[in-house]
């Protein structure tokens, strides 16, 4: 026989919540009508009952607010209401049935709406004819108990329903909403953000008591109520959703306690006044937390995308900083690469939970790094793991890794293992060789019961990064094939997008070939040359640091979002001169979108003042957009592209870019990428 502790542990304490609630908001509706159930009133019930049923879709739930509405009205019905004793029951019974069934029916319809899950904000204006819908239900079934239990007939009926459902309607909107996007979106408070709220709860409180009880000279809540628009606002910037709850259930429940009119004259017009004060504060709430919102996310995810741009250059800095590989004979400074390799990895990517780094040479296992898991645990029982190994040709996508570590131990170092090393959900595997008899091994790991999964983005990255290392390390003297690793580097890193869709790693590509010959037509140096074919390759990354909708979009910018495409180029020069490898072509990238006449961005450089080296990087970037299809142009054909190019000379190319490049496509340049 379980325990009482036992028990109490089996408990739900959201379903627990809901029913308390759920139990006191009848008596809550009762003080809210003032006593005047003619009125149109805010009756909580319905709401807080679509508000939990919505959050969490479940028998229990159902069943504990089906308890406890029906635990309200018995106790509103019996001691606040004067209903006759042989009606309580079966009153009681109607009304949560109404209630119940009403709320499983705009659930219903909710789902039929593909409203779930309320994530997705867009979606809420949805929320109002379901609420209309819910409000009718409910009212129809409590107006037929009226019928059946009181005689009510004709046109008592009809005012019955439309004051009913008017009711329903107000609490669902006033407490239903507020409630239903805190048990949503709110988070556990901290101590810090609980001492914040409940000064604001005191201070609400006493300023309502002020208010409502006629204690501050010539305040009138008919003429004053704006007064607490600020509190509206304060705690939606700076507040959570549960504040716009629990301070409604305040502003009511002191204005039931001090009524501030007299019901003899207009009551039914203050009732409606009412509703429509709490419906805008709920609108105003919901409309400055979301644009709030919104601007924190566009922060987080410029931070974010910024932070991974930084780690992107000093992944490429590390890499272009070996000069030469070690010799073969010097093993334990290839694992130094190879376990810098691996954090490099772990770090690029948001998705990834777990990590494992090895070597074996000769049948020998040592693991030299992991993120997450025991690696002293891993390292003792190297020699009872069958099959771990792999010579891979390409990366290893794994999406039963569970099942495989299952398989490759025997039951007892599994049962230990796990124990000692978390559950995994997939994984990818790659392996290089660091000498002729030395391989290393890596695993990528996403945990069991992660939403998140290795995309064909980041697998291709994975693909080009296996080729990288293997290449890396099979070269022993680098100087010579300098140039064509550091190639193999750039095209691996700037897969690191998901980074980048296919037409933008494409669009780099020949954007770096077009300034290279181009620049070598205009006599440049061999130095520069190589300079202006790394600026083609990296002149869009400073894209990174914008939101995708932006960069995806196939439509003409709005004047906000053009102003945060032209700050692309400033922002990947900012990132490239925190490195020491490719910070002589930051200039280059910072202007590539510069016009001679003055008119381009960020600086708006006219002229003299803009590099000639700039204006080459400037004019193969458009030359690569106009030969390919693009979301928001068509290709255009190579006359169409020398007519173009001839008519902004002096206009937007320099005029000695534009002969260059003319005389070039004439003989040929493009060719290759044009038909690509």
């Amino acid at each position: 026989m379980p325990t009482f502790a036992e028990r109490l542990r089996k408990i739900n304490p959201l379903e627990t919540g809901a029913f308390f609630l759920s139990a006191l908001t009848p008596a809550l509706g009762h003080a809210f009508t003032l006593g005047a159930f003619d009125a149109s009133i805010i009756w909580p019930t319905i709401g807080v009952a679509l508000a939990f049923y919505t959050f969490r879709r479940r028998r229990g739930m159902a069943i504990a607010l089906f308890l406890g509405v029906f635990t309200g009205y018995l106790f509103s019905y019996s001691i606040l209401q004067d209903v006759e004793p042989a009606l309580i029951l079966p009153r009681s019974l109607f009304s949560t049935a109404g209630t119940i069934i009403s709320v499983l029916a705009g659930v219903w319809t909710l789902g039929k709406l593909r409203f779930f899950p309320l994530l997705k904000k867009r979606k809420l204006p949805c929320l109002i004819p379901v609420f209309i819908l819910i409000s009718l239900i409910n009212a129809l079934i409590g107006n037929i108990s009226l019928a059946l239990l009181e005689g009510m007939r004709g046109s008592q009926l009809l005012e019955s329903f439309i004051i009913w459902a008017a009711g329903d309607l107000s609490g669902l909107l006033i407490i239903g909403v507020p409630l239903l996007l805190a048990l949503v979106y709110d988070k556990k408070p901290t101590a810090l953000t609980l001492r914040h709220e409940i000064l604001f709860l005191l201070v609400l409180t006493l300023f309502s008591i002020l208010f409502f009880s006629d204690n501050i000279p010539y305040i009138n809540y008919g003429i004053h109520n704006f007064a607490y628009i600020p509190f509206t606002v304060v705690a939606a910037v700076f507040l959570s959703y549960r504040m716009l709850f629990i301070g409604f259930l305040i502003f009511l429940t002191l204005m039931a306690i001090y009524p501030p009119f007299l019901f003899e004259v207009g009551y039914r017009t203050y009732m409606l006044e009412i509703n429509m004060f709490l419906t805008f504060n709920v609108l105003a709430f919901i409309a400055i937390r979301f644009i709030r919102d919104d601007i924190r996310n566009k922060e987080r995810n410029l931070q974010h995308r910024k932070r991974r741009l930084e780690q992107l250059f000093e992944s490429a800095e590390y890499f272009f900083s070996l000069s030469s590989t070690p010799g073969s004979e010097d093993i334990e400074g290839r694992k130094a690469y190879a376990k810098k390799m691996f954090r490099m990895v772990f770090s690029l990517f948001d998705t990834i939970d777990y990590g494992a780094c090895l070597v074996q040479k000769d049948g020998q296992v040592q693991y030299i790094d992991t993120v997450g898991h025991d690696i002293d645990y891993l390292n003792s029982i190297s020699d009872n793991i069958e099959h771990w190994l792999f010579d891979l040709k390409k990366p290893l996508h794994h999406t039963h890794m569970e099942t495989r570590l299952k398989e490759s131990m025997d039951e007892e170092t599994y049962a230990a293992y796990s124990q000692r090393n978390p559950a995994l959900k997939e994984s990818i595997l790659m392996s290089f060789n660091l000498s002729e008899n030395t391989t290393c091994e890596m695993s990528f790991d996403i945990g069991e019961g992660s939403s998140r999964t290795f995309d064909s983005h980041m697998y291709e990255y994975f693909v080009s990064l296996h080729a990288l290392l293997n290449s890396f390390f099979e070269i022993e003297d680098t100087l010579q094939e300098h140039d064509v690793l550091k190639q193999q580097m750039i095209s691996a890193l700037l897969k690191t997008l998901a980074l980048y869709e296919s037409y933008t790693k494409a669009h780099s590509e020949d954007v770096a070939h077009l300034a290279y010959q181009i620049g070598e037509r205009l006599r440049l140096h061999p130095e520069t040359l190589d300079q202006l074919f790394w600026s083609g390759i990296v002149h869009d990354l400073g894209k990174l640091g914008l939101p995708p909708e932006i960069t995806k979009k196939k439509g003409v910018f709005s004047v906000e979002e053009y102003e945060q495409m032209q700050s692309h180029p400033k922002l990947g020069a900012d990132v490239i001169r925190m490195t020491n490898t490719l910070e002589d072509v930051a200039d280059y990238v910072a202007h590539h979108h510069e016009r001679y006449d003055g008119k381009g961005y960020p600086e708006r450089l006219k002229g003299g003042e803009m590099s000639v080296e700039s204006g080459v990087l400037a004019i193969s970037e458009a030359i690569g957009a106009m030969m390919h299809e693009r979301p928001w142009a068509k290709k255009k054909s190579r006359k169409e592209i020398i007519k173009t190019l001839k008519q902004e000379r002096g206009a937007q190319f320099m005029p000695e870019c534009v002969d260059a490049a003319v005389e070039l496509i004439e003989e040929g340049l493009i060719d290759h990428q044009y038909n690509r």
